[in-house]
């Protein structure tokens, strides 16, 4: 049964798919919510950023997770975008967050002190979201993450 179920996502819709998410949550079916996730994952691609220390939600309002100015995405379409996880430095520790229903806004891209500074002021997206997991973990570990 589970076989046929996890070769028919392809098919499935969005909606499908979650509704399949939450039901292999609550009757714990693994097998069945890790290939939904995957196929979910294969749809919506997984967007990472390094903070380098910026407060996006103090720039942006509450559940903000990323500004970006469009070009950043290469061929990624805004639509697309899912999931984010965020990680920025804590002592020698990453602390990786992760967020999931990521929906994007337009924005005017913020001042900052760093590399990102040339976009300040320009029309950009930020991506608004739930987080879901936070850990902090070491570098070795996040680089196996």
């Amino acid at each position: 049964m589970c076989v046929k179920l996890i070769n028919s996502l392809p098919k499935k819709t969005d909606k499908e798919l979650e509704s399949l998410k939450v039901n292999s949550k609550k009757k714990e079916n693994f097998k069945v919510l890790e290939a939904v996730k995957n196929e979910i994952s294969r749809r919506h691609p997984i967007l990472a950023n390094n903070c380098r220390g910026f407060d996006h939600v103090k720039e942006y309002g509450e559940n903000a997770v990323m500004d970006c100015i469009p070009d950043q995405l290469g061929k990624i379409s805004i639509t697309e975008v899912r999931d984010i996880v965020c990680f920025k430095y804590v002592d020698n520790l990453i602390q990786i967050d992760t967020y999931e229903n990521c929906r994007p806004r337009d924005v005017t891209i913020a001042d900052s002190d760093d590399e990102f500074a040339k976009h300040a002021g320009k029309p950009g997206i930020c991506f608004f979201g739930n987080l879901v997991n936070s850990e902090t973990v070491t570098k070795e570990h996040a680089a196996t993450l």
